[in-house]
């Protein structure tokens, strides 16, 4: 994965458009365009124009997109979390921490007892951080581990096959015999 990035992929456009893989921009004209990229903060998928659109306003160049084909190996626990708060249908912009929850702007307001919030925009570079570099290798010794239960699993299986037909050429011996 290139970048992290903090509550993202959520959208119903993304969940939409990642199958299709068509330009959210050019789609709006009635022009049909695969998409290349996907840009989490304006949550659209961009063709390679649009990209180059994108990468020159002064608006959005400071945008981090990520390539349609790097989405889709993504897990699928990603697209599971939410970019918006459900209740005020607003960007998640800060992270509680009484609660341990994303919040947006209207949520911040009832939580101003909660103590200091995080800025999730700041999150993202966490991705070098000891923590996420412990969670990464702890994955990959799942992932591993995972790979050799399934190893063993086949390997069973297989020896169950063999077992059960020897025992069915033994039985139609002894049949065969009495």
């Amino acid at each position: 994965m290139k970048a992290l990035f903090i509550f993202s992929l959520n959208s119903p456009i993304w969940h939409q458009r990642t199958r299709n893989s068509v330009c959210s921009i050019c789609e709006l004209q009635h022009i049909t365009n695969k998409a290349e990229e996907w840009c989490p903060e304006c949550d659209e998928h961009l063709c390679s124009t649009c990209k180059t659109h994108h990468k020159l306003q002064k608006a959005t160049r400071s945008h981090n997109t990520v390539g349609v084909s790097d989405l889709k190996e993504l897990p699928s626990f990603v697209s599971a979390i939410k970019l918006e708060c459900d209740v005020h249908q607003e960007n998640y912009e800060y992270f509680c921490p009484k609660h341990e929850i994303p919040i947006c702007v209207v949520c911040a307001e009832e939580h101003t007892n909660c103590g200091q919030f995080t800025i999730l925009r700041k999150l993202e570079g966490t991705k070098t951080s000891s923590g996420v570099v412990k969670l990464e290798k702890n994955i990959r010794d799942i992932q591993q581990n995972l790979e050799i239960f399934l190893q063993n699993r086949r390997l069973n299986l297989s020896n169950l096959k063999d077992q059960q037909a020897s025992c069915r050429k033994k039985s139609q011996r002894y049949k065969t015999q009495n």
